[in-house]
């Protein structure tokens, strides 16, 4: 199979895709940090503005490479 096109699509994160980052990448992670429950009781922004502060490594985007 030869390489057709490809092209790239900057895409953002889920608040789930960031918090599994954010606990691969910090050892001192710790969901408890977030309140989270069965629930959540602020609105996701305010979820991913604590990820910004507490762990700012963590991107809000990434590039795929999509092959065709």
């Amino acid at each position: 199979m030869e390489l057709i096109s490809s092209y790239s699509v900057e895409i953002d994160l889920t608040l789930e895709q960031r918090l599994e980052l954010a606990e691969k990448s910090y050892s001192m992670f710790d969901i408890f940090d977030f309140g989270l429950g069965t629930e959540s009781i602020m609105p996701i922004e305010s979820y991913h503005n604590m990820i910004d502060a507490y762990y700012p490594g963590v991107p809000r985007k990434t590039t795929v490479k999509v092959i065709i």
